[in-house]
């Protein structure tokens, strides 16, 4: 049986010996994996920059339009959908009863500065005569206590004036502010058209219905002023740099439209999405509906090495660059620093000019 077994053993080495001779020569070298075409690109010199992209839609600009003082309705001299100029009377309110209530308000200002002097003028008397009993008492020796009564007596007829002037004086204060109050409504009982456009009412509007300050009560569209309203907010710190629109394949100056403070706290209110707006100049063949982007250039770093970022690879030793060599291929690990979602600053490792494969 072991006889066999050794005679087994020795055939199996014979035939591995022989395949290995008939093999002979150069082991084929072991490449890495392809994993797309090969391009060779230099390295390059330049400004870096980081920038947000804040998807938008173009549309006409939407004004809208608030009560700036209080009123009842007396005409609406607009329609949803009619075409106004700026400066075109919208809506009027009833002057007649703001009027009333401003003569109302004088008529009492009025009485209670008369009524006021008179009552000062009867407490004035009172306190000198008091006075002149005090006087006469000392002139007489009366005892202590009875000096000291008639003291008492002028002091509360003091306080009690003083106390009645610091109540008249609240009243008319009072009665000051509402006359501004309604001055201003008398200025503002006239809604003009601020910008030209189509108007868009609140529909529940209506002849006779009283409008507190601050109410929203229409909207112009105006097609002739597009704007590029964002899917989301743009904070205003990233635009304290460079930005712009790129719009339809093309790059657009734009100038920021801040949100008026009653508008964004309505939206707020209401659970609304907050959003931003930018008007486009020179805006030539755009149209409403068309697409695009604000572009805000976050960071800008000039004179730096870069490459894109799909020419680096990676692996235990760090980042590295497949530098173009008259020996071939050469693997140059390199140091880098910012990054975007293109090209990554090479801080050491390779010269400018200096050619790299890249995959592509």
């Amino acid at each position: 049986m072991k006889k066999t077994i050794r005679t087994v053993l020795a055939l199996l080495i014979s035939l591995f010996i022989t395949g290995c001779a008939a093999g002979t020569g150069e082991a084929p070298e072991l490449l890495e994996p392809v994993r797309g075409k090969q391009d060779t690109e230099t390295v390059k010199r330049g400004d870096y920059q980081r920038t947000d992209a804040y998807y938008g839609v173009l549309m006409p600009r939407i004004t809208q339009v608030y009560m700036k003082g209080s009123g009842t309705i007396e005409n609406i001299n607009c329609w949803n959908g009619r075409k106004v100029e700026k400066g075109e009377i919208l809506i009027e309110l009833d002057r007649e009863a703001v009027e009333k209530q401003i003569e109302s308000a004088e008529e009492s200002l009025s009485e209670i500065q008369t009524l006021g002097a008179y009552s000062d003028e009867i407490a004035d008397l009172e306190i000198a005569g008091k006075n002149r009993e005090l006087s006469h008492l000392y002139g007489t020796g009366a005892p202590y206590r009875v000096t000291a009564m008639k003291k008492l007596e002028i002091d509360e007829l003091t306080l009690r004036k003083n106390q009645e002037i610091e109540k008249r004086e609240l009243q008319l204060k009072e009665l000051e502010e509402t006359l501004l109050e309604l001055r201003a409504d008398l200025e503002n009982l006239v809604i003009e058209a601020p910008c030209s456009g189509y108007v868009y009412l609140d529909d529940s509007l209506s002849n006779g219905m009283y409008l507190m300050e601050g109410k929203p009560i229409l909207r112009i569209l105006d097609d002739s002023d597009l704007v590029l309203r964002t899917e989301s907010y743009v904070p205003e710190t990233v635009l304290r740099e460079e930005y712009y629109g790129w719009i339809e394949g093309e790059r657009y100056e734009l100038e920021y439209l801040p949100m008026d403070q009653q508008e964004y706290l309505a939206l707020i209110a209401s659970g609304g999405v907050t959003y931003s707006e930018f008007r486009v100049e020179n805006a030539g063949s755009l149209s409403s509906g068309d697409t695009g982007s604000v572009i805000a250039i976050t960071r800008k770093t000039p004179d730096v090495l870069y490459v894109p970022t799909n020419a680096l690879s990676s692996d235990s030793g760090g980042y590295y660059l497949t530098m173009e060599t008259e020996n071939g291929p050469e693997k140059r690990y390199v140091t880098t620093g910012l990054s975007n979602e293109v090209i990554i600053e090479i801080r050491s490792g390779v010269s400018e000019g200096e050619v790299f494969y890249v995959t592509k």
